[in-house]
């Protein structure tokens, strides 16, 4: 097992781990909400990932630790500043969850890769399992 599958079995993590539920609920009450459509790489995101959460804090690797939930809903009121900033970058973006205690959104793009929206955007990963593991350790994410 390497570093990163044990930070994620850390916070409840397995292969094979799915939400489905979870995830078709979710994306009911975000349509309703008139929020963003759900895509691929964030359906693929939430069944493997969703409602786990971290309360990691404090000083990290080269950036403060970020406690976080996976739970789209945490989101809900926020499409417009989440398609305010998919159209400052030019992509389609997706709410994941919360970081820093709702403080920040982690959003997805259709690439898979996770952002954290707050006055600014900040890049966190290149994908799902990256962008959590940056967040518990807190190390800035490096983009390709």
């Amino acid at each position: 097992m390497n570093q990163e599958e044990r930070i994620l079995r850390g916070i409840g993590w397995y292969p094979g781990r799915r939400v489905e539920d979870s995830v078709r609920s979710w994306e009911k009450v975000l349509d309703q909400e008139g929020a963003m459509e759900m895509f691929e790489a964030a359906r693929s995101a939430l069944i493997e990932f969703g409602e786990l959460r971290s309360n990691a804090d404090g000083p990290g690797i080269d950036c403060a630790k970020s406690p976080f939930i996976l739970d789209p809903t945490g989101c809900l009121g926020d499409g417009e500043k989440i398609g305010d900033f998919a159209e400052r970058i030019g992509k389609r973006l997706y709410p994941l969850g919360e970081s820093f205690n709702g403080e920040l959104l982690l959003v997805m793009d259709e690439q898979g890769r996770v952002y954290e929206l707050m006055d600014a955007i900040y890049f966190t990963g290149n994908d799902i399992r990256e962008a959590l593991v940056n967040l518990i350790v807190g190390r800035q994410a490096k983009e390709n």
